[in-house]
């Protein structure tokens, strides 16, 4: 008899296991659903709202590192030359390296505070992390304005690359006269 009440304990376990996995995998669901609504938003201009969505996020999982790099963009639009805001989405790439939306999220950072040189190398990253996500994708299009290298094989700051790219502008231009 204990051995049969042994397995319906298991068997018990088992269901509230897969139980609590199901409704944290709802509450993961809810969360990026934020996440996504959060990013239109700022993309929108509309930070107040973001930031809503955000908060309501962080009160669901605390621990949610995209919540995190989005309310970082958030307060360097406000204010950008924060520091904190900095601090902030740096630690999410700290913490979660292979996560392309901590690298966009601090290379918005960096190019609200003027640093576009560190700010292309951050979405740089991040489009190569990114490859499967296509709202991301087209996230960074339209936050990197550069053009796409001239010699596609070579990397972007390859020297030829950038002779080729000044010469590109230069005979690119309209003629005056």
């Amino acid at each position: 008899m204990s051995e049969r009440m042994g397995s319906r304990v298991n068997h018990l376990r088992e269901l509230f296991i897969r139980s609590t996995v199901a409704v944290e995998d709802a509450a993961d669901s809810l969360v990026g659903e934020l996440v996504r609504l959060a990013a239109t938003e700022l993309e929108n201009g509309n930070i107040e709202q973001a930031e809503r969505y955000l908060r309501q996020g962080l009160s669901r999982n605390p621990a949610d590192h995209q919540c995190q790099a989005y309310l970082a963009v958030c307060d360097a639009t406000r204010d950008p030359r924060s520091r904190a805001a900095e601090r902030s989405a740096r630690e999410v790439v700290t913490l979660h390296p292979t996560d392309p939306v901590a690298y966009f999220a601090l290379g918005h950072v960096y190019l609200l505070a003027s640093r576009r040189r560190e700010a292309f190398r951050m979405f740089q990253r991040a489009r190569k992390l990114a490859r499967r996500d296509r709202a991301l994708t087209r996230r960074l299009e339209r936050v990197d304005p550069r053009r796409a290298p001239v010699i596609a094989a070579l990397p972007r700051d390859h020297p030829l690359n950038i002779l080729a790219g000044r010469l590109r502008v230069f005979f690119g231009r309209p003629r005056r006269g």
